[in-house]
């Protein structure tokens, strides 16, 4: 299963986990850490081998995220089909260029 079919599987499965019911775009409002462990787990199980970045949990001065980072890509989940950079990611793009901190490898 290539990355961007498991993370449309991925994210459609884990908002509905537990009762949650929330809508995918919802995940990357405070859920997307929880979510780029959870993908990296069901990326496993297929053989598949991601790393997570984080960044800007360290400071209130900008926006904390968490994404997927795949053979140069990153995803998460707005962006099921990946990007080049974060900056590309749609919840950076949002918020401008200056919004994306240091990230950090967290896996």
């Amino acid at each position: 299963m290539d990355i961007p079919t498991l993370m449309r599987k991925a994210r459609k499965d884990y908002a509905t986990q537990d009762n949650m019911l929330v809508h995918h775009d919802e995940i990357n409002n405070g859920l997307c850490r929880m979510f780029a462990r959870y993908f990296a787990s069901r990326a496993g199980e297929h053989g598949l081998e991601v790393t997570i970045y984080k960044a800007g949990f360290e400071s209130d001065a900008v926006p904390a995220h968490a994404w997927i980072e795949h053979n140069g890509m990153c995803y998460d989940a707005d962006c099921p089909d990946g990007v080049p950079t974060p900056t590309q990611l749609p919840y950076y793009r949002k918020r401008g260029p200056d919004s994306v901190p240091e990230k950090k490898r967290v896996r």
